[in-house]
């Protein structure tokens, strides 16, 4: 039996009415779980400079990574032996990784 999330477009699966409902549903939870996470994260975005817009994404990206807890997630999912005196973890090298352009 194939899982129906796994499913591609592509690929045809007969779900009766309520299987799609159901999951119809979880997605709706999830997303409204979400969304729910970034209103409570306040992140006060500000500029120094005039030419650029405080609409840039980086705020909404930064928001995002807070809500679900990247930083969380790779410590509890990724294990690294470092040395004695690295002053940063794994998990706060990769979030600065993934913000520098």
């Amino acid at each position: 039996m194939r899982v129906p999330q796994l499913l591609t477009n592509n690929q045809s699966e007969n779900l009766t009415r309520q299987q799609k409902r159901k999951l119809q549903r979880t997605h709706q939870k999830a997303c409204s779980r979400l969304e729910g996470l970034i209103r409570k994260i306040n992140l006060p975005v500000t500029f120094d400079n005039n030419c650029v817009t405080s609409f840039g994404n980086f705020g909404l990206f930064e928001v995002l990574k807070q809500a679900i807890g990247l930083v969380e997630i790779v410590q509890k999912h990724l294990t690294v032996t470092r040395h004695h005196n690295c002053t940063y973890s794994a998990a706060e090298i990769i979030d600065i990784m993934i913000v520098l352009p």
